[in-house]
């Protein structure tokens, strides 16, 4: 009877402890401005977040490890074309340069030029920053630096009327 008792008291504690680890939700950001950071693109060019003030912004959390992320990137790169005053940073969290850079390369075409991948290897942009802890998740950011809106979760299609209508109001703010 103890056994069992024991048994079950465990299986109920990590039964708790997987719900909780599963549903770790990321916790909001409280302030107007969306913070800054500074980065260096694949390319070698450095920058920082505010530098794209008075554009519409995607701030895009993805990795080559994760399978959604990799089947939605190709939209967003479509998106980035049809819309030139947008500007995208493809933030690619705990990736290593040449992953990264083989994964593009199997994209067979060039990145816009409004289109930014910056890696974040250590997770001080995408968890210190913004509590991104799931991929990928992105933030649409108002062309005065504010938060538009967080979407969590791959989506089937960037380019699509509901996403070019968005970016189209944002930038018309």
């Amino acid at each position: 009877m103890k056994i069992n008792s024991l048994i079950l008291l465990g299986l109920l504690l990590v039964l708790v402890g997987w719900t909780l680890y599963q549903n770790k939700i990321s916790p909001p950001i409280t302030q107007r401005t969306v913070p800054d950071f500074n980065y260096e693109t694949l390319t070698g060019a450095k920058g920082n977040l505010y530098d794209h003030e008075g554009k519409p912004i995607i701030l895009h959390f993805w990795a080559t490890w994760c399978a959604p992320c990799l089947k939605e990137l190709p939209t967003l790169l479509e998106l980035a074309e049809n819309q030139k005053d947008l500007i995208i940073l493809a933030v690619a969290v705990n990736d290593k340069t040449a992953k990264i850079q083989h994964f593009l390369n199997k994209m067979e075409k060039p990145l816009p030029t409004n289109f930014f991948v910056i890696e974040d290897t250590d997770k001080t942009i995408s968890e210190n920053l913004y509590k991104t802890y799931k991929l990928p998740e992105s933030f649409l950011i108002h062309p005065d630096l504010s938060l538009a809106r967080k979407v969590i979760g791959a989506q089937e299609n960037w380019n699509n009327t509901e996403w070019n209508n968005e970016i189209n109001d944002l930038s018309s703010l």
